[in-house]
């Protein structure tokens, strides 16, 4: 029985070679878990506790179809190894989809990350950690599902341009005075960035929606860049959100305009080889009033995907009893 499963599993191989232009399927992944501590104003006191921060894994490969032209697909799931809970709570789906590729690019039809989310590039030193992220102060960190997505290759020595819409999945009916929920291209994001040897530069912009959800007139816009001095990398973001809504005009949902903006700065130094010391700061009224976070981190890279690392900081915010403060020791492998 066993010789003849190996020799159906080597027919198979072989017929079906000659049409992968890439790997068919490869498994990917990554478990990020911290022991941390919060001091919750809120709560009144501080609690210890493990976190999973975005750990996830998936698939991906590349089929071909003729010379320049090939099939992709990924799915992707975030689960979380600290849940108490269990069952179906540990996984959460993220980008999932599929496409093809060849000269003219890459098209892709699925539940995505936003041109403008990716915008962001290598900027935000603390991505994924569940406090630290700069979604909590930043509209814009969108994962969209109905995603009809093109992005260019690479031109004019370094551009590349990515234009998604957000199908919104409704009749209009104008019973709510909007007239564009309901058509192929009424909720865009679009984005442009150039990347030289040192330098990362982008700016992108999210159109009639504010995190997926249909928002008409309302637009995100972002720039972003980051820096390589030697061992230092430098990283700037400006963020503005305006809801589209005129100070004297009101819709049923929306009762009043809203225009802010927002500024992060951050840096990273390879203090040796193997160590980095990074910092970020943020501020920005878009999500909270008086939004505002810095951490200060620490990354020992043991192996090529094993990293030890350690944060501290504070969120921060007006409201009463809103600050948190955090002290977390982690470990991330990469597989």
């Amino acid at each position: 029985m066993k010789l003849r499963l190996t020799l159906l599993a080597a027919a198979m191989a072989a017929l079906s070679a000659p049409t992968f232009a890439g790997e068919a399927l490869t498994v990917y992944g990554n478990a990020m878990l911290t022991v941390q501590n919060t001091d919750d104003d809120a709560a009144g006191g501080d609690k210890w506790e493990i976190k999973s921060h975005a750990s996830r894994f998936g698939v991906k490969g590349d089929l071909g179809i003729s010379e320049g032209l090939d099939a992709f697909y990924q799915f992707e799931w975030e689960v979380d190894p600290a849940d108490e809970a269990g069952g179906d709570k540990n996984f959460k789906s993220r980008n999932q989809g599929i496409g093809l590729k060849g000269d003219f690019g890459q098209v892709l039809v699925g539940r995505w990350d936003t041109p403008l989310k990716l915008a962001q590039g290598k900027v935000d030193q603390f991505n994924d950690l569940e406090f630290a992220d700069m979604k909590f102060i930043f509209n814009g960190e969108t994962r969209a599902r109905d995603t009809l997505a093109y992005t260019s290759p690479k031109f004019g020595g370094g551009f590349v341009a990515s234009i998604a819409t957000l199908l919104q999945e409704d009749v209009d009916t104008d019973a709510d005075g909007d007239e564009n929920r309901d058509g192929l291209f009424d909720s865009l994001s679009y984005s442009i960035g150039w990347q030289g040897k040192d330098l990362y530069v982008a700016v992108a912009q999210d159109r009639d929606h504010n995190n997926a959800t249909y928002a008409d007139g309302a637009e995100t816009t972002r720039v972003v860049a980051t820096y390589k001095i030697g061992p230092v990398q430098l990283g700037a973001m400006w963020q503005n959100y305006d809801n589209g809504v005129s100070d004297d005009v009101t819709t049923p949902l929306i009762d009043e305009s809203f225009d802010e903006d927002g500024l992060l700065l951050s840096a990273a130094f390879n203090i040796a080889d193997n160590h980095t010391l990074k910092i970020q700061h943020g501020e920005s009224d878009i999500i909270m009033e008086g939004g505002e976070q810095t951490y200060l981190g620490y990354d020992y890279k043991a192996a090529k995907n094993v990293t030890l690392f350690a944060v501290t900081g504070a969120t921060l915010q007006d409201a009463d009893d809103s600050d948190k403060a955090y002290l977390a020791g982690g470990l991330k492998v990469v597989f």
